[in-house]
């Protein structure tokens, strides 16, 4: 996966900005309703999905859990007002994380 805005260092044998995904594969016993124990091998990538909006899209919406980053953005300036409409979003104060 390439990242254009990472802060990651390159890791050995890969380009900059390059993050590598690799299957986790979990394997685990369970009992059927006939008493018969099977084993059952899952492999998946490590991946949650996401949406991201600028503080801006945000001003008309109340969202249930949101995660806000009040770093510095890449391009322009942080201020009071872009913190401001970022935590007010949420529905409750238990669904920020920052």
């Amino acid at each position: 996966m390439r990242m254009a805005h990472t802060k990651l260092d390159a890791l050995e044998a890969l380009e900059s900005g390059v993050l590598p995904i690799t299957p986790l594969r979990k394997t685990f016993s369970m009992t059927t309703a006939s008493r018969n124990k099977i084993t059952v091998t899952r492999q998946q990538l490590p991946v949650m999905p996401a949406y991201a909006f600028a503080d801006y899209c945000s001003q008309v919406q109340m969202i249930n859990y949101c995660i806000i980053d009040l770093g510095m953005p890449p391009t322009g300036q942080l201020m009071p007002f872009n913190a401001y409409v970022a935590l007010s979003q949420a529905m409750e104060e238990t669904g920020i994380r920052f």
